[in-house]
């Protein structure tokens, strides 16, 4: 699923439920979207979830028919239930999932967060899968008759975690134990969808996968028959299924329909996008408007005199750094560098207050092993994995430590003085950045006459120091600003009038932006999942570099 997740299934759930085909159900999702997934379900479809709570004891709260919390002797007693990912995920709660009776539906949302620990190198490492994943594959994929999985991305590194998630299904055959197989079914159909010609060994593959679709899956074959073979093409795909006898040009696009629907994620997946729904508009079958996406060109930005000092120190002591690391570090060591010279780029792109930042906490580890100078003898870690770095955000302890390992006095001492030089020139930071004067002039251009006001408007940023360096800076530009933030620490909104800034549950952001109470809101990634603001027409990338 993609588009429109909580209420396509929604609605499955509550046709299946009236048919009287589904009567347990388990809906597993993020922690911040548990609530969100539990009002939709009885606002909508009236259907009375009950939510895990947190405690010891299990506690599951309703909102139908009225708002209560009840008792259960397990989170998984209750017919229809939903509980946070990271609360299924943990150790103690898998003898409990063993023990409940088998739900009709699990739906995991989100279900991305399912994947492998080393998906950068594809299908060629064995898979180090995390511990949800783990979970599902084992737990709740065996107690449950139908899985469902909910995701808008669900690829982000790699091809092979699609094909992870496609194992989850078991609904695919041999492509679902093969991720290498997987692509390439879809290599061989990109080819012939671009006009190049495939071998007769590769038609013959592709035959073969199509005729374990009408062998082993009879009702997604129905299907086929119905809605993907028309009836001019009929006789010459049985002909081409039983005698491998190819299609004349005019009949190839039936075929490639056929070939594309038999493919191993077309089997399983109901993606639903934009240019869906633009279909279904121009069919007649979708009345309501559909917003357009316009990306407007990037302004250009020229470093300020302080950027173009910091950007050379910085790249200086990157290359310095590397250097060092590259004669001296391990492996996994030299991995870890990778990771945080990338990652202070992103910083620096990010905000000079979110570089400083980075480069203070960085010089007190430094400044702390130069203190001990006993690292030489600490082995090094063979258990660093980059992934669960960059999903740390503004953390990166664990990389800073294995970079302080198997150093050597004078090396610790030169990244002192070059983190010492940095901080200097970052010292002052009370003028505007290029990019800041760039969104000041947006903003400004987006105020209401006579008003006051502003247009609604999103900034995006990936780093919580950027976020409220954003917020310190408008608040002294424009006092009067409705502001909101949205982030993993929580929510905050300036209050009208006396500009102060309240701290509240990221749901009281989400509820005041809706009814136009706040004008700007800054949000991190944590935004990114199950919160929609559609009041908006402008959102800025503040993070571009």
């Amino acid at each position: 699923m993609e588009l429109g997740k909580t209420i396509e299934a929604g609605l499955a759930i509550r046709s299946l439920a009236l048919a009287g085909l589904v009567q347990r159900v388990l809906i597993c999702a993020p922690a911040s979207l548990t609530q969100q997934w539990q009002r939709e379900m009885a606002d909508k479809f009236l259907l009375p979830f009950g939510r895990v709570l947190g405690g010891l004891t299990p506690r599951p709260g309703y909102l139908l028919p009225m708002s209560e919390e009840r008792t259960a002797s397990s989170i998984y007693e209750p017919d229809l239930v939903i509980a946070s990912t990271g609360l299924l995920a943990r150790q103690e709660r898998q003898r409990e999932l063993d023990a409940a009776p088998p739900f009709d539906i699990a739906l995991v949302d989100e279900a991305h967060y399912a994947r492998r620990k080393n998906p950068t190198q594809g299908s060629r490492a064995h898979p180090q899968y995390g511990h949800l994943y783990s979970v599902i594959a084992q737990g709740i994929r065996h107690r449950s008759r139908s899985l469902w999985l909910a995701t808008a991305t669900p690829m982000q590194l790699d091809p092979v975690e699609v094909a992870d998630l496609l194992q989850l299904t078991r609904r695919v055959g041999a492509f679902q134990g093969d991720p290498s197989l997987m692509m390439y079914y879809y290599d061989t159909l990109g080819r012939l969808v671009h006009g190049q010609r495939i071998t007769d060994h590769e038609w013959e593959f592709l035959r073969r996968a199509v005729l374990a679709v009408r062998d082993r899956d009879p009702l997604y074959w129905g299907f086929m028959q119905q809605a993907v073979i028309d009836g001019r093409t009929r006789l010459p795909v049985r002909q081409w299924l039983e005698q491998g006898r190819l299609l004349r040009d005019p009949d190839m696009p039936g075929l490639l329909r056929l070939i594309f629907a038999a493919a191993p994620l077309s089997r399983v997946m109901l993606r639903h996008t934009r240019p869906l729904l633009e279909i279904y508009r121009h069919e007649g079958q979708l009345s309501a408007n559909l917003a357009q996406r316009h990306i407007l060109p990037i302004p250009r930005i020229v470093f300020t005199e302080q950027e173009h000092q910091a950007y050379d120190q910085l790249e200086t002591y990157c290359k310095g750094l590397a250097q060092q690391m590259a004669e001296r570090g391990g492996t996994q060591t030299r991995a870890a560098v990778g990771f945080l010279l990338s990652f202070l780029r992103l910083r620096f792109a990010s905000s000079l207050f979110a570089i400083r930042e980075t480069l203070r906490r960085r010089l007190q580890r430094v400044q702390a092993a130069i203190d001990r100078l006993d690292l030489d003898n600490v082995a090094e870690p063979d258990d660093i994995d980059v992934e669960d770095l960059l999903d740390e955000g503004d953390d990166v302890a664990e990389a800073v430590r294995a970079l302080l390992r198997q150093r050597k006095p004078a090396d610790l001492q030169w990244e002192r003085s070059q983190l010492q030089e940095m901080l200097a020139t970052l010292a002052d930071l009370s003028g505007a950045s290029s990019k800041m004067t760039q969104l000041l002039t947006i903003l400004s251009q987006r105020r209401m006459a006579g008003t006051g006001r502003f247009k609604q408007t999103v900034i995006f940023t990936r780093f919580y120091d950027t976020l409220a360096d954003i917020v310190d800076r408008l608040c002294r530009a424009a006092s009067g600003m409705l502001i909101g933030t949205y982030s993993g620490h929580g929510g905050q909104y300036v209050e009208p009038g006396t500009s102060r800034l309240v701290s509240v549950e990221r749901d009281e952001v989400k509820h005041r932006f809706v009814r136009r109470q706040i004008d700007v809101l800054i949000c991190t990634d944590a935004a990114a999942e199950g919160l929609n603001l559609q009041t908006a027409d402008v959102l800025v990338n503040f993070d571009l570099p």
